[in-house]
């Protein structure tokens, strides 16, 4: 039976100051060499407020459009809407996000939605 201990290798982290004078070093590097510059990667940590069934509705009142309206606006189907302000599910987030940022135009703006909707509407 062996009971020799098996040695570790210590794996030494590299500190954020080292790997963001390391990135700094490499981006100087390709703005030398012509090369361009891309980002694959993109990530927003925005979070979106949580809808009661009433305060959809009172959303939705302020802004003075009706449920299928709003269903329009969002891309979702009336049945969604009248699902969410009844309680049987839950606003997702997307749609949750959306709604935040039509309040932020609405807070500026009261008639933003309605306007926005009728500028959409066939004449």
């Amino acid at each position: 039976m062996n009971t020799a201990k098996r040695k570790r290798t210590a794996v030494k982290k590299e500190s954020m100051g080292s790997r963001l004078a390391r990135e700094i070093h490499e981006l100087a590097d390709d703005l030398e060499a012509g090369r361009s510059l891309t980002r694959h990667r993109v990530r927003f940590m925005l979070s979106a407020a949580a809808y009661s069934p009433d305060e959809l509705r009172a959303f939705r009142e302020k802004a003075r459009v009706s449920q299928s309206l709003l269903a329009e606006f969002l891309g979702v189907s009336l049945k969604a809407v009248q699902a969410w302000e009844g309680g049987r599910r839950k606003v997702p987030r997307s749609s949750r996000r959306f709604l935040d940022e039509i309040g932020i135009q609405l807070r500026a703006d009261p008639d933003y939605l309605v306007r926005r909707i009728g500028a959409a509407a066939p004449a």
